[in-house]
């Protein structure tokens, strides 16, 4: 009996060591934790510049001029048909920025906000012109009725600028800057059309037209 007492003990031990050696395999090591920095999202010089509203405005400008076109498709079809890529927003040619100098320029109001206000009307032609200051391009335009100025940005991997301006003031010769005047300011897209062919487009939250295309010619001569 004793003998079979003590084989139960002997049984039973090496059942709890066991038991234990079990549960210390089980034991996971603790695991290296890897911390992984997320690279800084680099902003565009422009979006620091920008206006919260204006910065809106231009990344809604698609649906602007999907707005804008379908409301003149009703009624002046021809009348756009002639304009060519001018007015097509998917034309958009590389090397988006105009050479320093003088354009020919005339503006195209597009899409309408009131019903006593048509949503075409074309300018009369006038001259625009492309400066350098420092290592930035500069624009002001001299249509009449649309006498703007300021400065053209860069953006990354796309196909056109950033124009950042505002209105000139009357019996004034130059725009104040940007973001002196909410009221003032201008915000928009250049884009090349063609060679020596250029467009600026304006998106206006508020006014009569809902786009203002501004077509640049190049005009050396001029």
């Amino acid at each position: 009996m004793y003998r079979l007492l003590g084989l139960i003990f002997a049984v039973s031990s090496m059942m709890a060591l066991g038991g234990c050696q079990t549960s210390r395999k089980e034991v996971a090591a603790p695991q290296p934790v890897v911390t992984v920095e997320e690279e800084p999202v680099e902003v565009e010089a422009w979006r620091g510049v920008a206006t919260e509203q204006d910065a809106q405005l231009l990344d809604a400008l698609p649906a602007a001029w999907e707005e804008a076109l379908d409301e003149v498709r009703r009624r002046y079809r021809r009348a756009l048909a002639a304009e060519g890529e001018l007015l097509d927003p998917e034309t958009r040619l590389k090397r988006p920025a105009p050479a320093p100098g003088t354009y020919r320029c005339r503006a195209i109001r597009i899409g309408s906000r009131a019903a006593r206000v048509p949503p075409w009307s074309v300018s009369r032609s006038g001259f625009c012109y492309v400066g350098v200051s420092g290592e930035q391009l500069s624009f002001a335009s001299e249509i009449v009725g649309t006498r703007i100025g300021g400065y053209l940005w860069d953006v990354k991997e796309g196909d056109n600028l950033v124009f950042l301006g505002a209105t000139v003031p009357a019996r004034t010769k130059t725009a104040p800057p940007y973001g002196s005047n909410p009221i003032l300011d201008w915000a928009g897209l250049v884009e090349r059309t063609d060679e020596f062919h250029y467009r600026l487009t304006l998106p206006r939250r508020t006014g009569d037209n809902r786009l203002i295309v501004i077509e640049l010619i190049a005009a050396p001569d001029a």
